[in-house]
């Protein structure tokens, strides 16, 4: 009869069939194997050093579930789904805004098969990207043409770099702004090779202002809208169509409007067809905050301006996919058949009802955790900072600190971001999709 190996590192067990357990298969279809193995391999380093000193070996089973624990902090640096309780409905940090229902369905064949992107179905050859894209942005703006770029701060300095590189660009010192991520007007001017030529004050910009800056290399007169934040009190601006009616023929009047709002009626937040029948000869925006659709930034305007940016070198390398084209499609389709965007949704929302649904969490907590309370959304993603909508939320009403509170639901299976507010936690219904309520209902008794 063999002696039993008295040697606690023979124990120890080997990587291949600690993978073979069941928890450990799991967690390496979340993040894939390398991963799990690298984590596996540090785990029985730490073991064999222990049982060398005379400690313990785990069982197999043991040891698997202490690394897939170890595999955790892993997981959470996935982008995953997660329940947007902040009652902001834009959320910068959670992706902007969701994509309208069905859409996802609607674009999956193009999206992921092989598809008509750069060919021509009428005659067989070589044709333009996303043209049919294009055209639904000029439909939908009014403009004369349209171009589509991977986000707005590209669309901003490809214009800018094909339109007035080395040349000047006039812009107001109040819109010299800079928005998340460290992107300033004065450093991408700079870098599309442009000399920038400040003009008025922080709070006051007059045409006379703008005249006086204009000469032989003004190429153009670029308007930010300060959708991020808002100068008040003593405060004066031209209007585009103003500015538009100084501006000598060869001088571009550009806007970047930045929010995408193609329709709703918000304060304070123009439209982009609103601002193209003022004057503006390029607008420039975003794709992923009111529009609603997939992260993108657009160009729409004259048709000799936009076809000459789409012209240049760069285009290549601020091009969308075909994911994110066949996404952007079905939205823009979508709008032109009179449907709704995550912000117009959220414009339209029944109050009553979502009174309803935050009495209906309170109800199912134990008594006194929950109160009601009136507090605002927003639309956020930098668009609408000054303007809060009427709503109602949930206070939560517990010892345990709120920090630690905000940590417990974050680290749900299906994270539920709240927000804080002097010194109390909030779950706000307006930002939650309904078919989730009965989810935050049940996370937050594991949490209170």
């Amino acid at each position: 009869m063999a002696k039993e190996n008295t040697n606690p590192l023979a124990r120890i067990p080997q990587v291949e069939k600690l993978l073979n357990e069941d928890i450990l298969k799991n967690t390496a279809a979340l993040i894939g194997r390398p991963f799990v193995v690298k984590k596996a391999s540090e785990y029985l380093e730490n073991i064999r050093k222990k049982a060398r000193a005379g400690g313990d070996v785990p069982s197999l089973k043991a040891c698997a579930e202490e690394i897939s624990k170890l595999c955790r902090p892993i997981i959470r640096t996935k982008i995953t789904p997660v329940i947007n309780a902040t009652g902001i409905i834009l959320h910068t940090n959670l992706g902007r805004s969701p994509l309208p229902e069905n859409i996802w369905d609607r674009a999956k064949e193009t999206a992921s098969g092989y598809s008509s992107i750069e060919m021509d179905l009428r005659d067989g050859n070589r044709g333009k990207r996303f043209e049919f894209l294009n055209d639904c942005m000029s439909l939908l703006t009014g403009a004369e043409d349209a171009l589509i770029l991977n986000n707005n701060a590209a669309a901003v300095f490809l214009m800018l770099k094909a339109l007035a590189g080395g040349k000047e660009v006039i812009v107001s010192r109040g819109q010299q702004v800079q928005i998340g991520g460290g992107f300033r007007i004065p450093e991408i001017l700079e870098m599309a090779g442009c000399k920038l030529i400040e003009v008025g004050t922080t709070n006051i910009t007059s045409l006379k202002d703008i005249q006086k800056a204009i000469n032989e290399n003004t190429a153009m007169v670029l308007w930010v809208h300060t959708s991020n934040y808002k100068i008040r009190g003593f405060t004066e601006q031209p209007s585009i169509s103003e500015i538009k009616a100084i501006l000598p023929q060869n001088i571009i009047l550009a806007v970047d409007q930045g929010s995408g709002n193609l329709s709703l009626n918000v304060p304070e937040e123009p439209t982009v067809s609103s601002i193209i029948k003022e004057g503006a000869d390029l607008v420039c925006f975003s794709g992923d905050k009111i529009l609603g659709g997939p992260q993108a930034g657009w160009i729409a305007g004259k048709k000799e301006l936009v076809q000459t940016v789409a012209k240049n070198q760069l285009m290549r390398t601020y091009r969308v996919g075909r994911a994110v084209a066949s996404l952007m499609q079905e939205c823009l389709i979508l709008y032109l058949n009179g449907g709704e965007s995550a912000a117009q949704r959220a414009l339209l929302l029944d109050q009553k009802k979502i009174k309803k649904r935050a009495e209906k969490i309170i109800a199912s907590l134990k008594s006194g955790a929950g109160e009601l309370v009136q507090k605002n959304f927003s639309l956020g993603g930098g668009s609408t900072p000054d303007t809060g909508f009427s709503s109602w939320a949930v206070k939560l009403n517990t010892k345990k600190p709120c920090e630690k509170l905000k940590t417990n639901l974050r680290e749900m299976p299906i994270p539920i971001i709240g927000f804080i507010e002097e010194d109390s936690f909030y779950i706000h219904p307006a930002s939650i999709e309904e078919k989730y309520d009965e989810y935050v209902i049940e996370s937050l008794n594991k949490c209170l």
